[in-house]
Protein backbone atom coordinates (compact mmCIF):
# COMPACT_ATOMS: atom_id res chain seq x y z
CA UNK A 1 0.00 0.00 0.00
CA UNK A 2 3.02 2.48 0.67
CA UNK A 3 4.60 1.13 -2.45
CA UNK A 4 1.27 2.26 -4.35
CA UNK A 5 0.91 5.49 -2.68
CA UNK A 6 4.69 6.77 -3.25
CA UNK A 7 4.21 5.56 -6.86
CA UNK A 8 1.15 7.93 -7.64
CA UNK A 9 3.01 10.80 -5.69
CA UNK A 10 5.70 9.95 -8.08
CA UNK A 11 3.18 10.11 -11.36
CA UNK A 12 1.46 12.84 -10.49
CA UNK A 13 4.94 14.66 -10.27
CA UNK A 14 5.91 13.59 -13.43
CA UNK A 15 2.70 14.66 -14.94
CA UNK A 16 3.23 18.30 -13.68
CA UNK A 17 6.36 18.41 -14.83
CA UNK A 18 5.36 16.90 -18.43
CA UNK A 19 2.80 19.22 -18.61
CA UNK A 20 3.70 22.03 -21.14
CA UNK A 21 0.71 24.29 -21.20
CA UNK A 22 -1.79 26.15 -19.16
CA UNK A 23 -4.81 26.92 -21.26
CA UNK A 24 -7.46 29.98 -20.14
CA UNK A 25 -10.64 30.57 -20.72
CA UNK A 26 -12.20 34.14 -20.20
CA UNK A 27 -15.14 33.94 -18.36
CA UNK A 28 -16.64 37.79 -17.74
CA UNK A 29 -14.61 41.48 -17.89
CA UNK A 30 -15.55 44.75 -17.47
CA UNK A 31 -14.98 47.45 -14.90
CA UNK A 32 -14.23 48.48 -11.02
CA UNK A 33 -15.00 52.69 -10.09
CA UNK A 34 -13.61 53.97 -7.43
CA UNK A 35 -15.99 55.45 -5.13
CA UNK A 36 -16.59 59.43 -5.86
CA UNK A 37 -15.14 60.66 -2.86
CA UNK A 38 -11.61 59.22 -4.42
CA UNK A 39 -11.65 60.95 -7.79
CA UNK A 40 -10.48 64.50 -7.15
CA UNK A 41 -7.95 65.17 -4.50
CA UNK A 42 -8.50 67.84 -1.89
CA UNK A 43 -6.69 70.35 -4.64
CA UNK A 44 -9.30 69.07 -6.98
CA UNK A 45 -6.48 67.10 -9.09
CA UNK A 46 -7.66 63.87 -10.77
CA UNK A 47 -6.96 60.43 -8.85
CA UNK A 48 -6.23 57.75 -11.24
CA UNK A 49 -8.09 54.61 -10.04
CA UNK A 50 -5.10 52.42 -10.16
CA UNK A 51 -5.88 49.20 -8.39
CA UNK A 52 -2.32 47.30 -7.11
CA UNK A 53 -4.08 44.67 -4.98
CA UNK A 54 -6.49 42.49 -4.58
CA UNK A 55 -7.98 39.30 -2.16
CA UNK A 56 -10.74 36.96 -2.53
CA UNK A 57 -12.78 36.33 1.38
CA UNK A 58 -14.48 33.19 0.47
CA UNK A 59 -17.22 33.21 3.39
CA UNK A 60 -17.91 36.40 2.51
CA UNK A 61 -17.79 36.27 -1.17
CA UNK A 62 -15.96 39.37 -1.58
CA UNK A 63 -13.01 40.54 -3.25
CA UNK A 64 -11.19 43.52 -1.08
CA UNK A 65 -9.13 45.65 -3.23
CA UNK A 66 -6.52 48.55 -2.57
CA UNK A 67 -4.95 51.30 -4.56
CA UNK A 68 -1.23 52.57 -4.45
CA UNK A 69 -2.03 56.25 -3.94
CA UNK A 70 0.29 58.03 -1.93
CA UNK A 71 1.41 61.74 -1.15
CA UNK A 72 -2.18 63.20 -2.37
CA UNK A 73 -4.37 60.33 -0.53
CA UNK A 74 -3.88 60.24 3.23
CA UNK A 75 -7.06 58.31 3.37
CA UNK A 76 -7.54 54.54 3.59
CA UNK A 77 -6.76 52.70 0.20
CA UNK A 78 -8.88 50.23 0.69
CA UNK A 79 -12.78 48.90 -1.19
CA UNK A 80 -14.63 45.72 -1.33
CA UNK A 81 -17.21 44.40 -3.49
CA UNK A 82 -19.41 41.33 -3.19
CA UNK A 83 -18.03 39.02 -6.24
CA UNK A 84 -20.78 35.55 -7.33
CA UNK A 85 -20.24 33.57 -10.18
CA UNK A 86 -17.14 35.01 -11.62
CA UNK A 87 -19.14 38.69 -11.27
CA UNK A 88 -19.02 41.65 -9.36
CA UNK A 89 -21.87 43.08 -7.61
CA UNK A 90 -21.59 46.59 -7.73
CA UNK A 91 -24.22 47.72 -5.60
CA UNK A 92 -22.12 45.85 -2.73
CA UNK A 93 -19.14 48.21 -3.23
CA UNK A 94 -18.08 49.33 -0.01
CA UNK A 95 -15.03 52.61 0.72
CA UNK A 96 -13.34 51.06 4.47
CA UNK A 97 -12.70 55.06 5.30
CA UNK A 98 -13.08 53.72 8.95
CA UNK A 99 -9.23 51.30 9.01
CA UNK A 100 -6.50 53.47 10.80
CA UNK A 101 -4.18 51.45 9.49
CA UNK A 102 -5.08 51.30 5.79
CA UNK A 103 -5.16 55.58 6.31
CA UNK A 104 -1.39 54.74 8.08
CA UNK A 105 -0.37 52.34 4.92
CA UNK A 106 0.59 53.66 1.29
CA UNK A 107 1.58 52.23 -1.84
CA UNK A 108 -0.52 48.85 -1.06
CA UNK A 109 0.83 47.24 -4.06
CA UNK A 110 0.11 43.42 -2.42
CA UNK A 111 -2.87 41.40 -0.74
CA UNK A 112 -3.20 38.02 0.41
CA UNK A 113 -4.51 35.52 3.11
CA UNK A 114 -4.00 32.30 4.89
CA UNK A 115 -5.38 28.97 3.83
CA UNK A 116 -7.80 29.12 6.28
CA UNK A 117 -9.33 32.21 5.25
CA UNK A 118 -8.87 33.84 8.56
CA UNK A 119 -6.19 36.42 7.83
CA UNK A 120 -5.63 39.11 5.27
CA UNK A 121 -2.44 40.96 4.66
CA UNK A 122 -2.00 43.83 3.21
CA UNK A 123 1.46 45.20 1.79
CA UNK A 124 3.53 48.36 0.75
CA UNK A 125 5.78 48.48 -2.03
CA UNK A 126 9.36 49.32 0.17
CA UNK A 127 10.56 51.53 -2.46
CA UNK A 128 11.52 53.85 0.00
CA UNK A 129 14.16 54.42 3.13
CA UNK A 130 15.63 57.81 5.13
CA UNK A 131 18.23 58.23 2.02
CA UNK A 132 15.75 58.98 -0.49
CA UNK A 133 14.07 62.07 0.88
CA UNK A 134 10.30 60.87 1.47
CA UNK A 135 10.00 62.09 4.29
CA UNK A 136 6.94 59.23 5.15
CA UNK A 137 8.99 56.50 4.17
CA UNK A 138 7.88 54.55 7.44
CA UNK A 139 4.22 54.52 5.25
CA UNK A 140 5.38 52.79 2.38
CA UNK A 141 7.47 50.02 4.07
CA UNK A 142 4.72 48.97 5.87
CA UNK A 143 2.25 45.77 6.56
CA UNK A 144 -0.92 45.16 8.30
CA UNK A 145 -3.43 42.44 8.45
CA UNK A 146 -6.72 41.94 9.61
CA UNK A 147 -8.76 38.87 11.05
CA UNK A 148 -11.60 38.15 8.34
CA UNK A 149 -14.79 40.29 8.88
CA UNK A 150 -12.83 42.95 11.07
CA UNK A 151 -11.18 45.08 8.99
CA UNK A 152 -12.06 48.03 11.13
CA UNK A 153 -9.45 46.52 13.68
CA UNK A 154 -6.29 45.94 10.64
CA UNK A 155 -3.02 46.40 12.76
CA UNK A 156 0.90 45.63 12.31
CA UNK A 157 1.78 42.15 12.87
CA UNK A 158 4.36 41.04 15.05
CA UNK A 159 8.13 40.56 14.33
CA UNK A 160 10.13 37.50 14.56
CA UNK A 161 13.84 38.40 15.08
CA UNK A 162 16.60 35.44 15.79
CA UNK A 163 13.79 33.33 17.26
CA UNK A 164 11.95 35.78 19.33
CA UNK A 165 8.61 37.30 18.99
CA UNK A 166 9.19 41.73 18.95
CA UNK A 167 5.61 42.55 19.37
CA UNK A 168 4.87 45.50 17.14
CA UNK A 169 3.46 47.87 19.73
CA UNK A 170 6.73 48.21 21.24
CA UNK A 171 8.41 49.95 18.42
CA UNK A 172 8.17 52.59 16.23
CA UNK A 173 6.69 52.67 12.66
CA UNK A 174 10.26 53.48 11.76
CA UNK A 175 11.90 50.67 13.16
CA UNK A 176 9.13 47.88 12.80
CA UNK A 177 9.84 49.28 8.53
CA UNK A 178 13.84 48.84 9.32
CA UNK A 179 13.60 45.48 10.49
CA UNK A 180 11.85 44.41 7.04
CA UNK A 181 12.92 46.35 4.74
CA UNK A 182 16.52 45.32 5.67
CA UNK A 183 15.54 41.65 5.68
CA UNK A 184 14.62 41.80 2.14
CA UNK A 185 17.35 43.90 1.24
CA UNK A 186 20.30 41.49 2.61
CA UNK A 187 18.58 38.94 0.93
CA UNK A 188 18.47 40.54 -2.60
CA UNK A 189 22.06 41.19 -1.93
CA UNK A 190 23.03 37.60 -1.59
CA UNK A 191 22.87 37.70 -5.79
CA UNK A 192 23.22 41.34 -6.74
CA UNK A 193 25.13 43.25 -4.31
CA UNK A 194 25.07 46.70 -5.68
CA UNK A 195 21.05 46.32 -4.45
CA UNK A 196 19.97 49.70 -2.71
CA UNK A 197 15.98 50.14 -4.43
CA UNK A 198 13.53 47.42 -4.40
CA UNK A 199 9.98 46.90 -5.12
CA UNK A 200 7.67 44.73 -3.95
CA UNK A 201 4.70 43.79 -5.71
CA UNK A 202 3.46 40.33 -4.84
CA UNK A 203 2.31 38.59 -1.68
CA UNK A 204 1.17 35.27 -1.15
CA UNK A 205 0.91 32.77 1.88
CA UNK A 206 3.19 29.39 0.39
CA UNK A 207 2.90 26.17 1.89
CA UNK A 208 5.23 25.27 4.95
CA UNK A 209 4.40 27.91 6.88
CA UNK A 210 5.98 30.71 4.50
CA UNK A 211 5.49 34.04 3.12
CA UNK A 212 6.58 35.14 -0.34
CA UNK A 213 7.26 38.93 -1.39
CA UNK A 214 7.35 39.30 -4.90
CA UNK A 215 10.13 41.41 -6.03
CA UNK A 216 9.72 43.83 -9.79
CA UNK A 217 12.51 46.05 -9.90
CA UNK A 218 15.48 45.94 -8.48
CA UNK A 219 18.76 48.32 -8.97
CA UNK A 220 21.49 50.51 -7.35
CA UNK A 221 19.27 53.98 -7.08
CA UNK A 222 15.39 54.45 -8.00
CA UNK A 223 16.23 56.02 -11.44
CA UNK A 224 18.26 53.08 -12.41
CA UNK A 225 16.33 49.93 -12.22
CA UNK A 226 15.72 46.75 -13.84
CA UNK A 227 12.57 44.27 -14.04
CA UNK A 228 12.94 40.97 -11.88
CA UNK A 229 10.96 38.39 -11.12
CA UNK A 230 12.53 37.44 -8.07
CA UNK A 231 10.32 35.55 -5.03
CA UNK A 232 11.42 36.29 -1.52
CA UNK A 233 10.01 34.39 1.39
CA UNK A 234 9.89 34.46 5.35
CA UNK A 235 8.39 32.39 7.97
CA UNK A 236 5.09 33.05 9.72
CA UNK A 237 2.72 32.06 12.34
CA UNK A 238 -0.06 32.26 13.77
CA UNK A 239 -0.28 33.07 17.85
CA UNK A 240 -4.01 33.31 19.32
CA UNK A 241 -5.14 35.05 16.48
CA UNK A 242 -2.00 37.20 15.88
CA UNK A 243 0.49 37.67 12.82
CA UNK A 244 3.64 37.07 13.68
CA UNK A 245 6.43 37.30 10.33
CA UNK A 246 10.17 36.65 10.15
CA UNK A 247 12.73 39.69 9.47
CA UNK A 248 14.98 37.47 7.86
CA UNK A 249 14.47 36.29 4.05
CA UNK A 250 15.78 34.10 1.47
CA UNK A 251 16.04 35.05 -2.25
CA UNK A 252 13.73 31.66 -3.05
CA UNK A 253 13.34 31.79 -6.72
CA UNK A 254 14.75 34.21 -9.75
CA UNK A 255 12.90 33.95 -13.02
CA UNK A 256 15.08 34.76 -16.38
CA UNK A 257 11.66 35.21 -17.93
CA UNK A 258 12.90 38.13 -20.16
CA UNK A 259 16.02 36.16 -21.13
CA UNK A 260 14.15 33.22 -22.03
CA UNK A 261 10.71 34.27 -23.53
CA UNK A 262 9.96 36.49 -26.77
CA UNK A 263 7.34 39.07 -25.12
CA UNK A 264 6.32 42.32 -25.77
CA UNK A 265 8.16 44.26 -23.52
CA UNK A 266 10.38 43.58 -20.59
CA UNK A 267 8.31 42.18 -17.99
CA UNK A 268 8.62 42.26 -14.27
CA UNK A 269 6.24 40.30 -11.55
CA UNK A 270 3.14 42.30 -10.82
CA UNK A 271 1.19 39.81 -8.15
CA UNK A 272 1.28 36.22 -7.22
CA UNK A 273 -1.44 33.93 -5.56
CA UNK A 274 -0.81 30.23 -4.55
CA UNK A 275 -4.06 28.53 -4.83
CA UNK A 276 -3.73 25.90 -2.00
CA UNK A 277 -6.79 23.46 -3.68
CA UNK A 278 -4.59 23.16 -6.93
CA UNK A 279 -1.47 23.41 -5.41
CA UNK A 280 -0.05 25.68 -7.66
CA UNK A 281 1.27 29.70 -7.37
CA UNK A 282 -0.26 31.66 -10.23
CA UNK A 283 1.98 34.95 -11.08
CA UNK A 284 1.48 37.96 -13.31
CA UNK A 285 4.12 39.90 -15.17
CA UNK A 286 3.88 43.01 -16.46
CA UNK A 287 5.71 45.86 -18.65
CA UNK A 288 5.16 49.61 -19.14
CA UNK A 289 6.83 51.21 -22.13
CA UNK A 290 4.95 54.66 -22.55
CA UNK A 291 2.29 56.37 -22.43
CA UNK A 292 -0.46 54.73 -24.56
CA UNK A 293 -2.32 51.40 -24.43
CA UNK A 294 -0.14 49.40 -26.89
CA UNK A 295 2.66 50.58 -24.24
CA UNK A 296 1.18 48.12 -21.26
CA UNK A 297 0.26 44.64 -21.02
CA UNK A 298 0.21 41.51 -18.91
CA UNK A 299 0.76 37.71 -18.92
CA UNK A 300 0.04 35.72 -16.68
CA UNK A 301 2.05 32.35 -15.34
CA UNK A 302 1.29 28.50 -13.70
CA UNK A 303 3.78 27.62 -11.32
CA UNK A 304 3.26 24.31 -9.80
CA UNK A 305 3.87 22.77 -6.66
CA UNK A 306 5.74 19.20 -6.44
CA UNK A 307 5.45 16.28 -3.73
CA UNK A 308 8.45 18.55 -1.80
CA UNK A 309 6.75 21.75 -1.89
CA UNK A 310 9.01 23.43 -4.42
CA UNK A 311 7.85 25.49 -7.09
CA UNK A 312 8.34 24.26 -10.43
CA UNK A 313 9.28 26.64 -13.50
CA UNK A 314 6.62 28.94 -14.66
CA UNK A 315 4.58 27.85 -17.77
CA UNK A 316 3.27 30.51 -19.63
CA UNK A 317 -0.69 30.63 -19.65
CA UNK A 318 -1.83 30.12 -23.13
CA UNK A 319 -4.66 30.50 -25.70
CA UNK A 320 -5.99 27.32 -27.09
CA UNK A 321 -3.83 28.23 -30.32
CA UNK A 322 -1.30 28.00 -27.82
CA UNK A 323 -0.54 31.39 -28.07
CA UNK A 324 0.28 33.12 -25.09
CA UNK A 325 -2.22 35.06 -23.30
CA UNK A 326 -1.88 38.44 -23.14
CA UNK A 327 -4.48 41.30 -21.11
CA UNK A 328 -4.04 44.47 -22.89
CA UNK A 329 -4.24 45.93 -19.14
CA UNK A 330 -1.33 46.14 -17.08
CA UNK A 331 -3.04 43.95 -14.16
CA UNK A 332 -1.15 44.53 -10.55
CA UNK A 333 -4.39 43.06 -8.35
CA UNK A 334 -5.12 39.24 -8.46
CA UNK A 335 -7.32 37.16 -6.78
CA UNK A 336 -8.83 33.26 -6.53
CA UNK A 337 -12.03 32.75 -5.68
CA UNK A 338 -13.37 29.41 -4.57
CA UNK A 339 -14.56 27.85 -7.52
CA UNK A 340 -10.47 28.64 -8.23
CA UNK A 341 -11.17 31.36 -11.01
CA UNK A 342 -8.93 34.06 -11.43
CA UNK A 343 -9.14 37.20 -11.45
CA UNK A 344 -7.42 39.94 -12.27
CA UNK A 345 -7.60 43.69 -11.69
CA UNK A 346 -5.84 46.96 -13.36
CA UNK A 347 -3.57 49.36 -12.27
CA UNK A 348 -2.79 51.00 -15.59
CA UNK A 349 -0.88 54.36 -14.46
CA UNK A 350 -3.02 57.00 -15.91
CA UNK A 351 -2.54 55.51 -19.00
CA UNK A 352 -6.59 55.84 -20.46
CA UNK A 353 -6.28 54.36 -24.16
CA UNK A 354 -8.27 55.38 -27.13
CA UNK A 355 -11.63 56.43 -27.97
CA UNK A 356 -14.40 53.11 -27.45
CA UNK A 357 -14.45 53.73 -31.12
CA UNK A 358 -11.00 53.20 -31.63
CA UNK A 359 -10.35 50.11 -30.30
CA UNK A 360 -9.96 47.59 -33.13
CA UNK A 361 -7.95 45.09 -31.04
CA UNK A 362 -8.89 44.38 -27.33
CA UNK A 363 -6.13 42.45 -26.73
CA UNK A 364 -3.71 44.92 -26.72
CA UNK A 365 -5.94 48.58 -26.92
CA UNK A 366 -8.71 49.39 -24.13
CA UNK A 367 -10.81 52.62 -23.25
CA UNK A 368 -11.84 53.48 -19.61
CA UNK A 369 -12.08 56.70 -17.39
CA UNK A 370 -9.69 57.84 -14.92
CA UNK A 371 -12.24 56.04 -12.29
CA UNK A 372 -12.33 53.05 -13.57
CA UNK A 373 -10.01 50.25 -13.09
CA UNK A 374 -10.40 47.15 -15.95
CA UNK A 375 -11.08 43.72 -14.98
CA UNK A 376 -11.06 40.05 -16.39
CA UNK A 377 -12.33 36.41 -14.66
CA UNK A 378 -10.29 33.82 -16.07
CA UNK A 379 -10.47 30.21 -15.83
CA UNK A 380 -7.23 28.28 -16.38
CA UNK A 381 -6.74 24.59 -16.78
CA UNK A 382 -3.80 22.34 -17.42
CA UNK A 383 -2.93 20.80 -21.24
CA UNK A 384 -0.84 19.12 -23.50
CA UNK A 385 0.54 19.78 -26.95
CA UNK A 386 1.70 17.92 -29.88
CA UNK A 387 4.93 20.08 -30.72
CA UNK A 388 7.71 20.77 -27.49
CA UNK A 389 6.84 24.38 -26.10
CA UNK A 390 8.66 26.45 -23.81
CA UNK A 391 7.40 26.48 -20.25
Amino acid sequence: MVKTASFLLLFSACLVQASSLYKMKPLSSGYLECPQQLRKSTSGKTIYCDVSAAVYSGNQKTVYFASDWWKTVKSSKLMSIQWENGTPLPATQRYHSESNAFTGIEKIEAMTRTEDNLIFIASGAFTHSAETGYSDWATINNIVYWQNGKVSQATRPDLLINGSTLPAKNINAEEFSYYLRNGMLNALRTKYSDTNFFKIEGLSILPGNRLAFGVREIGAHYLQTRFKNIILTTDYRIDSGQLVIGTQFSLQYDFPLNASYNLAGSVGLSSIEYDFKRRLLYMTTSYEKGSGDEDVGTYLWVLPNNSNNKLLKPRLVRHNSSAPYHFAHKAEAMAIDAQGRVILIADDDKVLGRKKSEVLFPDRQFSRHPWQAAYIVLKVSPGNVSSPLPH
